[in-house]
């Protein structure tokens, strides 16, 4: 019998802390009225779940991106139909469903996979993004097939669609163990582990290894053994009118998006695809997400100019420092607003600077 064994990798920080559901709010255990869109435009507010930032998704970049994208996204809607937004932070991931199945949140907006058990028992809104999960090894392993596999160890997350696709796996091989890891253990934790040697093989979002591979260049991605992920939100079943309108309203955001596809365009070109592409960093002074909110002195600035132009912002959070540079010339942003300062060697790389708004 294979064995399963749970992990706290060393790379990963589950710390908690704050305000949670459980203190910020007391709410009736019995079961609550589900809110429809009636329901909900009535009252004027939209309550969404979500994981507590600081022990689901640990807002490391690579970890926040796609769940700030959500936040943005939920943002718009409820602009859109005139409605006030109540962030409910829920502590422990299994209990997001539950939550809401209990009329105590009328969304799940929390960087949720689409998988067979959760359709059973919500409905989830057309897909947001899409994670490719595939395994990754140490350059010089060889893993071709399931068979490969036997005597071996692979790290994953429980609730990712891979987990579905081993437990496959284990029904063909014997002696395939698996190593259970956080649900919102950060990409570059699981590419580090493995790297170090902590984990033997781990399934992960290549997105960020494709991008900024030569940050492992000891990694390889192991072809033909794969399984993509469709990350949606989560609503009642019985809240078919908020479903539709959710949808509705994707189908013309999702038209918006851009931050995927290469522009090199100047402010005319980024008024025609309305949305500018801002490389920043994670940290007080720049950027950060609290409680849903969008904080920090460069995204308010930011927030202020897109507003001016009629546009909408979308904030891009390269891994590295050193990344910024190389993905605004590449076309993958439009500007950087990172506390950057003025130097030669930067006008070398290519850029121009505005004027200056701080001396230090």
């Amino acid at each position: 019998m294979a064995a399963v064994t749970w992990d706290l990798s060393p790379f990963y920080d589950g710390s908690s802390g704050g305000d949670t559901i459980a203190k910020r709010a007391t709410r009736a255990a019995s079961v609550e009225p589900i809110s429809d869109l009636k329901q909900i435009r009535w009252r004027r507010e939209l309550r969404v779940l979500l994981p507590n930032v600081r022990t689901a998704l640990n807002y490391s970049p690579d970890a926040a991106s796609s769940h700030e994208y959500e936040i943005e996204l939920v943002k718009r809607f409820a602009e859109k139909h005139y409605l006030e937004l109540d962030w409910i932070e829920v502590d422990r991931w299994e209990d997001l469903v539950p939550t809401l199945l209990a009329g105590k949140g009328d969304l799940i907006a929390a960087n949720m996979t689409i998988t067979a058990s959760r359709r059973g028992k919500i409905a989830f809104t057309v897909p947001i993004d899409t994670v490719r999960e595939k395994l990754v090894v140490r350059v010089g392993d060889e893993i071709n097939s399931p068979a490969d596999l036997v005597g071996r160890e692979v790290a994953v997350r429980e609730r990712s669609s891979f987990w579905n696709l081993l437990k496959e796996f284990r029904g063909q091989h014997d002696n395939i163990e698996l190593r259970l890891l956080p649900e919102h253990i950060p990409a570059a934790a699981i590419l580090n582990g493995v790297s170090s040697g902590e984990y033997d093989i781990a399934a992960v979002d290549i997105s960020q290894l494709e991008t900024q591979s030569g940050q492992w260049p000891d990694l390889k991605v192991v072809e033909g053994l794969t399984r993509d992920s469709i990350i949606a939100w989560g609503v009642n079943p019985e809240a078919v009118n908020l479903l539709a309108a959710l949808n509705s309203f994707l189908g013309r955001e999702q038209l918006k998006r851009q931050s995927r596809l290469v522009y090199k365009d100047d402010l005319p070109g980024i008024k025609n695809r309305q949305v500018l592409r801002v490389l920043t960093r994670n940290n007080a002074a720049n950027y950060f997400v609290w409680r849903g909110q969008f904080l920090g002195f460069e995204y308010e600035l930011m927030k202020r100019f897109a507003d001016s132009q009629g546009l909408h912002l979308e904030m891009i959070v390269p891994s590295r420092w050193s990344d910024l540079i190389p993905t605004l010339t590449g076309g993958g942003g439009d500007l950087i607003a990172a506390s950057m300062t003025v130097t030669e060697e930067r006008k070398s790389q290519g850029i121009a600077f505005s004027k200056p708004y701080n001396l230090v």
